[in-house]
């Protein structure tokens, strides 16, 4: 276990790549999804109680897709990943929690939990928010790399 404790350790800017990569691609298909077929999408926000899905329902959808290819590069990470972070607590709220944990909001809330480490950890060194800021407002993970 050392030697793979070693081998990781100074990798903490890998590992947020790799998280916004994965939240990125998922944001990015759903967002993809939703513009397809905004009709849908409204009448299933209408039916979940969502208040005005003609408005919510592109804006969730166009979200999505500019979030996603946001948090792939790592631009405005911790902003996105909050408002993602939000939509995972109002999709348990008015759609999964009734389902239980199990095959219910199981996934919205192993998303949320990932996405709040995003918005504390931030982009990581390898992302345009790295490239963007100066040093002092760098995470905390890129500041104890740097």
């Amino acid at each position: 276990m050392r030697a793979f404790t070693n081998a990781v350790k100074g990798q903490e800017s890998l590992g947020l790549l790799i998280l916004r990569i994965g939240f990125g691609v998922i944001s990015l298909g759903y967002g993809i999804s939703k513009l397809g077929d905004i009709g849908g999408v409204q009448k299933m926000f209408s039916h979940a109680g969502i208040p005005l899905s003609v408005v919510f329902g592109p804006f969730v959808a166009v979200l999505e897709v500019v979030g996603g290819l946001a948090l792939i590069v790592g631009a405005a990470t911790r902003i996105f990943s909050l408002l993602f972070a939000v939509m995972m607590v109002v999709a348990v709220l008015t759609v999964t929690a009734g389902h239980g944990l199990m095959g219910g909001f199981d996934i919205n809330l192993a998303l949320f939990v990932g996405l709040i480490g995003l918005v504390i950890l931030g982009a990581g060194r390898y992302s345009v928010d790295a490239q963007t800021f100066e040093k002092d407002n760098m995470s905390f993970v890129q500041t104890q790399n740097a």
